[in-house]
């Protein structure tokens, strides 16, 4: 868990929390960025796959240069979510992509995932 950051994590329709160390407003570099959105409800973001969830994504995203990987824990009570059909938490998507629903990723295979969006980018 990255320091300073409160727990329990309070997750509300508009909250959007990224580590990029962007503010949402403002333009990501341009370098090829890959997005890897949790959704969870509130009351999950204590629970132990929840939180192995998040630290398997932090681990993968600092593999890459800063600004390349984008993690955003989302609210799972959103248009967003309804969007992708959320039915489980945590579901995670990478690029508009749905990996894993209610059921932890393991960090090879998120690793994998996020090179291989990295790579299409790029070629």
């Amino acid at each position: 868990m990255r320091p300073g950051l409160p727990l329990p994590l309070r997750l509300t329709g508009s909250l959007r929390r990224n580590y990029t160390g962007y503010p949402e407003e403002e333009t990501l570099p341009t370098a090829p960025a890959v997005t890897i959105k949790i959704f969870a409800v509130e009351a999950d973001t204590a629970s132990p796959d929840y939180q192995k969830t998040l630290r398997r994504a932090e681990a993968v995203a600092r593999r890459f240069p800063e600004g390349q990987v984008r993690i955003e824990e989302c609210a799972a009570d959103t248009p967003e979510a309804q969007r992708y059909g959320l039915v489980l938490t945590p579901t995670i998507v990478v690029n508009d992509t749905i990996i894993a629903v209610g059921k932890l990723v393991p960090a090879g295979r998120l690793l994998r995932l996020v090179q291989a969006e990295l790579e299409e980018a790029t070629g």
